[in-house]
């Protein structure tokens, strides 16, 4: 569909189902020198490149030669090429793997609490949680986040809260009183 400068490229096309962000890796296969891009645009026009990504550092891989794009906006029902390519005149097979970043969700927690007490607040895609504030007061998380579960040790503050998460920030649509 269209030329490219590229040397040993394979083009691949993903349409997302959902609109939202995607990471995009090599991470989990092949030991070929990777590099990745992905690009928009209608078949016999200029395609333009969205994101791209080279080597990265080797505790993200299990390689430093894999690529890893760790998050980029894609439209629902929009086809988007995917090119994995390698400087190199060595061949072998390379693993893409496309995930979708869900966003973080607050459920429910009890809407009510002691200082010195532990809330237990619920959702979805909480794996992560870095921090938990409830009236832009930051409360100590206890213990690690699951998926699905954030404990904090309430303090004095009352109002929203707020949890923020590798995927993004998470906040309540309703008030914790203490």
């Amino acid at each position: 569909c269209v030329s490219t400068s590229f040397s040993n490229d394979i083009w691949y096309s993903f349409t997302p189902l959902i609109t939202g962000n995607y990471s995009i890796s090599t991470c989990s296969g092949g030991e070929l020198d990777t590099i990745l891009s992905v690009f928009g645009g209608a078949c016999g026009s200029t395609y333009d490149r969205i994101a791209c990504s080279d080597d990265v550092a080797p505790e993200i891989c299990s390689t430093e030669f894999n690529a890893v794009i760790p998050s980029v906006s894609l439209t629902a029902g929009v086809t988007y090429y995917i090119v994995a390519y390698t400087y190199s005149p060595d061949s072998g097979s390379i693993q893409i793997e496309v995930n979708s970043i869900m966003p973080p969700t607050i459920d429910s927690f009890s809407p009510t609490g002691c200082a010195g007490s532990q809330l237990v607040i619920t959702g979805t895609n909480l794996s992560g949680a870095s921090m938990v504030s409830i009236g832009g007061v930051t409360v100590p998380i206890v213990g690690a986040s699951t998926a699905t579960s954030v404990t904090v040790t309430v303090g004095n503050s009352s109002g929203p809260i707020v949890i923020t998460c590798t995927n993004g920030i998470a906040t309540s649509t309703t008030g914790f009183t203490s």
